[in-house]
């Protein structure tokens, strides 16, 4: 009898532990459970998150395979706890809600599915031992098999439309195209060394001494070089994004006979040029692709392409079509093989151009039609629809990203899916059938299908959000005085209660040229959580942002800080006529050139409690020295840092020069092996306001690159939402207790 009171003592001090913890959760939440039974966002909810990378439809346009990335606990060494996955998954398209058929699993990194001609197999790019090679996978059943082995990896891949050959885009070592083909038209711009001194080996005549003969010690230094001992670099664009670029590679096409299981790869592009974006004529055997080939400029400082038609062995190469000034890419025949479409984009105006499809006939023959002439949008990719001469593209414009449909005959596109609120990233079409990645407000990853039976949701791979409280942004329009119309948009927090008035984060957008929507998937979590610890988030296009037209698109140049930050404030004081914005806990923040424009705001206007800089550029001159992305010095300010002319304006755009002014409480964060925008800045702005003795915090996350916050290390990008929302509350007072999920038990 003790044993079994003491087992029901235990038992009911059990249950009454479980209400008081569900009681006093329900205590600092009243309004979620009371009113709509859902949880808030919290920080883990990040590593729930499933991301559809890519979408391709069977030749019938009855199936959609797709590859999803999502994060996953690890416990292998040297790891964080966390690694990405991205497996494919096979959906048919004549249902809703589907959950689909996984067919890939484990620790994968499968990506790029398409179906093989007779969509029999499916093909994939699937990494092994850090380099990514093809892989064919039977859709009746069997395991997927490697179908390359590819020393360099491989970038793209394209099959014949009887699917017995494929043609395959690998990136080679320079060196290995010298030792094949001989050296190169374009000089290696080494000073005072012909390209027969790099020749490997040298002679026999020449024995490496750092005591020998001129040519004895050339030979060790250059041992030295190739062991990385020292580094020796002389290419202008020497830096990858988070490490040395020093062994130049470009892209070479191979041919593989897959009616030959074990046949070798055979090279069909000649010469020291990149050779890309390779496709099949129908019924000709032939292959179109992009190509630099013939130029005579350092592959550095070539920005132009041509397009470029050969037979499937190599031979009977001609040039398609070349346009001075012009990048082409992306050829794609029409069903016919009577026409190639492409994206053509202006290499003189590489920062302010459009990406605009182009119509050439398929021997080259005659001017291009340009189909989006009368277009004020850039496209961002196109297939055909298989009626005809239509074309579907899908390009950006107030925050949305829509698919429309364009031909000859049109004197401007049809749009077919478009919506205030939804970004349709990637897209394929095939029988009439359409299928698209939508991200939105309420779902940062979906596959929609489109078809005679009309629009629909295929795959929810995040339905966990249906269980989370989520802040619905409103669109908003600011005039300027200078006749700009800026558009911005304005999240509540959760959990608002009549009457009281909130604190609000200001976040800035990269780019400069970037444009954030409602939908923008890269946001929507730190949007929503910062809405979830009661914070108002108001979030703007300023000037220089895409999506707006190209006078839009041109009007921040010279002027990286005060047109573009008025236009940001704009959005502010708009959305203090909400009423519930508390003017006295304004917050910012912003990353890349967000971070620029996030300091330069604060040293200039101090109406912001605190703010958070990140991963941003801060000195012009030290970014044009030390980032990959350096070109935007002179596409954006007409010049270069060491060109006196040029320097008064870029001094004006210098939040370093400005360091005095700011006296809002800055966190900087920077990755460590940033290479986008160079981590000195960081440290040079955090010294300079350390020795003025101003309120500032720097964080440097090792191992980490620029795109920390999209696709870093989980634990990281945990680590930098919470300091970021830890640094912003001990400047203002948030009443909102930490939100917390209602856990069973």
């Amino acid at each position: 009898m003790h044993r079994m009171g003491l087992k029901q003592e235990q038992k009911w001090t059990g249950v009454i532990t479980i209400i008081v913890v569900l009681l006093s959760w329900l205590i600092a939440h009243p309004s979620v459970i009371a009113q709509t039974g859902l949880e808030p966002i919290v920080t883990t909810d990040m590593l729930k998150i499933r991301l559809v990378e890519q979408v391709t439809l069977s030749s019938d346009g009855m199936l959609v395979a797709a590859s999803v990335r999502s994060i996953h606990a690890t416990e292998e060494p040297d790891s964080s706890g966390y690694e990405y996955r991205s497996h494919i998954h096979l959906f048919r398209t004549d249902q809703v809600e589907s959950a689909g058929i996984q067919l890939t699993r484990g620790k994968r990194d499968d990506t790029r599915p398409e179906f093989v001609p007779g969509d029999r197999e499916l093909a994939f790019l699937r990494t092994v031992d850090g380099k990514a090679q093809v892989w064919l996978m039977p859709l009746d059943g069997g395991e997927p098999r490697m179908a390359t082995d590819m020393p360099n990896g491989v970038r793209q891949f394209v099959f014949s439309p009887d699917g017995r050959y494929m043609v395959i885009q690998s990136d080679v070592p320079l060196r290995d195209i010298i030792a094949m083909d001989g050296y190169p038209e374009w000089s290696l711009e080494r000073p005072g060394r012909e390209p027969v001194d790099d020749q490997e080996p040298r002679g026999n005549s020449f024995t490496p001494s750092p005591d020998g003969t001129k040519d004895e010690i050339s030979e060790w230094l250059d041992e030295n070089a190739k062991k990385g001992d020292p580094i020796v670099v002389h290419r202008l664009d020497y830096q990858d994004e988070q490490a040395l670029a020093l062994d130049m590679k470009l892209s070479q096409l191979f041919v593989i006979d897959l009616d030959m299981p074990g046949s070798e790869p055979v090279r069909v592009t000649r010469g020291a040029w990149s050779h890309v974006d390779p496709a099949f004529m129908p019924n000709t055997g032939r292959i179109v692709f992009a190509s630099n080939s013939g130029s005579t400029s350092h592959p550095d400082r070539e920005r132009s392409l041509s397009l470029w038609s050969m037979n499937l062995d190599g031979s009977g190469t001609r040039k398609v079509l070349s346009i001075e000034d012009r990048r082409l890419r992306s050829p794609s025949p029409s069903n016919d093989g009577t026409v190639i479409g492409f994206i053509a984009r202006n290499t003189n105006q590489a920062h302010i151009t459009h990406n605009e499809i182009g119509l050439v006939p398929s021997d080259g023959a005659g001017d291009p039609l340009w189909l989006t002439e009368q277009v004020d949008a850039s496209v961002r990719s196109f297939r055909w629809t298989g009626e005809g001469s239509e074309i579907l593209f899908n390009s950006a414009s107030d925050g949305t990203i829509g698919l429309n449909r364009i031909s000859p005959s049109l004197l401007k596109p049809d749009v077919l899916v478009a919506d205030r609120q939804v970004q349709a990233r990637t897209f394929d079409t095939a029988a009439g059938t359409i299928a698209w990645t939508a991200s939105s407000p309420g779902n940062p990853s979906v596959i929609m299908v489109r078809d005679r039976d009309g629009k629909r949701t295929l795959f929810d791979p995040n339905r966990w959000i249906a269980g989370k409280q989520l802040s619905m942004p409103t669109q908003g329009w600011v005039d300027r005085p200078d006749g700009s119309r800026i558009q911005y948009w304005l999240m509540p927090p959760t959990e608002m209660i009549e009457g009281r008035n909130y604190p609000l984060v200001l976040e800035v957008h990269g780019g400069p040229g970037l444009m954030w929507g409602p939908g923008d998937p890269s946001m929507w979590f730190e949007f929503q959580l910062l809405c979830s610890w009661g914070y108002g988030v108001v979030f703007a296009n300023p000037r220089g942002s895409d999506g707006y037209g190209l006078s839009f698109l041109a009007a921040n140049q010279g002027d990286w800080g005060p047109g573009p930050a008025g236009d940001c404030l704009a959005a502010v004081d708009a959305a203090l006529e909400s009423g519930w914005v508390d003017p006295d806990r304004l917050l910012i923040t912003g990353g890349s050139y967000g971070g620029f424009l996030t300091a330069w705001t604060i040293a200039h206007d101090h109406r912001f409690k605190a703010a958070v800089a990140q991963r941003g550029v801060y000195e012009l001159g030290t970014f044009f020295g030390e980032g990959n992305a350096w070109r935007l010095v002179e596409w954006s300010f007409g010049g270069y840092p060491f060109e006196s002319r040029f320097r008064d304006l870029m001094d004006r755009n210098n939040p370093f020069l400005d360091a005095r002014q700011i006296r809002t409480p800055l966190m900087i964060m920077h990755a460590e092996n940033d290479l986008r925008t160079g981590v000195s800045q960081s440290a040079m702005l955090f010294r300079a306001l350390k020795v003025l003795e101003k309120p500032v915090e720097y964080v440097i996350y090792p191992g980490a690159g620029h795109d920390l916050s999209r696709t870093g290390d989980p634990r990281q990008r945990m680590d930098r939402l919470d300091r970021m929302i830890e640094f912003f509350g001990r400047f203002i007072e948030n009443r909102r207790p930490a939100p917390q999920a209602l856990r069973p038990g």
